[in-house]
C-alpha cells in the first residue's frame, strides 16, 4: 500500500490558498481516493513557534466557507488543530518536531515536501528510512533552498513545469520529472455564456503584473475588470482598494473559498506577470470552464495556455494588452474557438487529472525503491 505524508514546514491548505499549497492539496486528495492509497498531512498553523503571532489570523477560513474548502471536521486543542479534508491533517506550531509522532501513527511509505523548510523535512524522512518527493513550484532561489544537498538523499525531484525543470538543470545540473498542477475539470467547471463577462486578474501584486493592470484600466473603459485577491494582501489591501477606486470599470474581490464564483463571471483571464511564474495554475482552473487566457511570456505561463490563449510579447506595455483584448473582443468567433481549445488543453495527457495521479504514484514507487537501496547501508553505519 502507498501511504503518502505531505509534510510542510509552514502553513498549507486549507490555512493557505496560495497556488503551491492548493496544488499539493488537490493532488493528495485525489491520491487518497485511489485504491490501495492513503494520505495524511502535517503543517504549521502559521501562528509562529510560540503561538502568539496573530498576523495570519485573517488568512484562516471562516466557518461559513468550510464546505466550499472541503473541511469536513475540525478538532482544536492547545497548539494543535486536527482537520478532516477527506484525508487527516495535523496543524501545529512546530511541525518539524511533530514529524516523528505523525510518522509513528500514520506509517508513511513516502513523503511529499515543498516550500520553505522542505530540505529539513526530506532529512527527517531519510532518517526514518523513507523516500521523499520534493515538488518545486518556483525557479527562484533553488540553491538557497538546498535542492543540491537533497540530491544526496533518497528524494525524487518534481517540477511544476518544463520551465522550472530547465532552470534546475541549468543552475544545479539536476534532473527532475515534470508534473503539471492537477486540476480536476469537474470540480472547477461552471456554466457560462462563452465570450460574455468580465476580464479577470488574480493577485494584484507587483510580481503578478499589478502595475501593468493599473496602466491597462484607463485604456479599456468599455471593459469591466474583476481584480481578485489571491495572495494575502495584508497591509496593502487599503492601498489596492484606493488604486482601483479611481477606475469605475474595476472591482476588487477579496479571496474566495470557491473560485468558481469568479469563473462564472469571466470571459477572459489576464495573467500579466512580470515575475517568473513557476506554472500559473489559475490558467488551468479557467480552462475547466473553457475560459481562454492572455498571458505574459514569463516562466511557465506559456506552457499552461496551450492553444487556449495568447502570449502578449510586449508584456510590460499596457497598450499591448489593450490591443490584444480588443482584438479578441472584436472577433467573438475567435474568442469562442480559443475557449474550446482551452478546455481541450486541460484534457491532454500531460494535464489530465487521472494521468497526473498515475505519474505521481509511479514517482512514489521510485522514491520508495530508492530508499530501500539506501536502508541497508544506513543500518551498517548505525551498527
Amino acid at each position: 500500500m502507498t501511504r503518502v505524508l505531505l509534510a510542510f514546514a509552514g502553513s498549507a491548505y486549507p490555512l493557505s490558498y496560495n497556488g503551491g499549497p492548493r496544488v499539493a492539496h488537490d493532488l493528495i486528495r485525489a491520491v487518497s481516493r485511489e485504491p490501495g492509497c492513503a494520505c495524511a498531512a502535517l503543517m504549521g498553523r502559521g501562528t509562529g513557534a510560540d503561538g502568539e503571532d496573530r498576523s495570519a489570523v485573517d488568512r484562516y477560513p471562516n466557518l461559513i466557507d468550510f464546505a466550499a474548502i472541503g473541511i469536513r471536521a475540525l478538532r482544536c486543542s492547545p497548539g494543535r488543530w486536527e482537520i478532516d479534508l477527506d484525508y487527516p491533517v495535523l496543524a501545529v506550531d512546530r511541525p518539524g518536531e511533530a514529524f516523528d509522532e505523525v510518522a509513528d501513527v500514520f506509517r508513511p511509505t513516502v513523503c511529499l515536501v515543498q516550500g520553505d523548510g522542505a530540505l529539513a523535512m526530506v532529512r527527517r524522512a531519510a532518517a526514518r528510512g523513507l523516500g521523499a518527493l520534493w515538488y518545486l513550484h518556483s525557479a527562484s532561489n533553488l540553491a538557497a533552498m538546498g535542492v543540491a544537498q537533497a540530491a544526496e538523499l533518497p528524494v525524487e525531484l518534481i517540477c511544476c513545469s518544463r520551465f522550472v525543470a530547465r532552470r534546475l538543470r541549468e543552475e544545479l545540473g539536476l534532473q527532475a520529472t515534470v508534473l503539471y498542477p492537477l486540476v480536476r475539470e469537474a470540480e472547477y467547471r461552471v456554466e457560462r455564456v462563452p465570450g460574455r463577462g468580465f476580464l479577470a486578474m488574480f493577485n494584484p501584486v507587483p510580481f503578478k503584473g499589478y502595475d501593468t493592470l493599473l496602466g491597462l484600466l484607463p485604456l479599456l473603459p468599455e471593459e469591466r475588470f474583476l481584480v481578485v485577491e489571491g495572495w494575502f494582501l495584508g497591509d496593502r489591501l487599503e492601498e489596492v482598494r484606493q488604486d482601483l477606486a479611481r477606475h469605475p470599470n474595476a472591482a476588487l474581490l477579496r479571496r474566495r473559498a470557491d473560485v468558481r464564483e469568479i469563473y462564472r463571471q469571466t470571459a477572459l483571464l489576464l495573467a500579466p506577470s512580470v515575475g517568473e511564474e513557476g506554472a500559473g495554475r489559475v490558467v488551468l482552473e479557467a480552462q475547466a470552464s473553457a475560459i481562454p487566457a492572455l498571458v505574459s511570456p514569463r516562466g511557465g505561463l506559456p506552457e499552461m495556455i496551450g492553444d487556449g490563449g495568447r502570449v502578449v510579447a510586449d508584456y510590460l506595455d499596457p497598450g499591448a494588452w489593450a490591443a490584444a483584448v480588443r482584438a479578441l473582443r472584436g472577433d467573438p468567433e475567435e474568442l469562442v474557438r480559443l475557449g474550446r481549445a482551452a478546455a481541450a488543453h486541460l484534457r491532454e495527457e500531460e494535464f489530465a487529472s487521472d494521468a497526473v495521479v498515475r505519474r505521481f504514484l509511479a514517482l512514489c514507487r521510485q522514491a520508495e525503491a530508492r530508499a530501500e537501496t539506501i536502508r541497508p547501508t544506513a543500518r551498517i553505519e548505525e551498527g
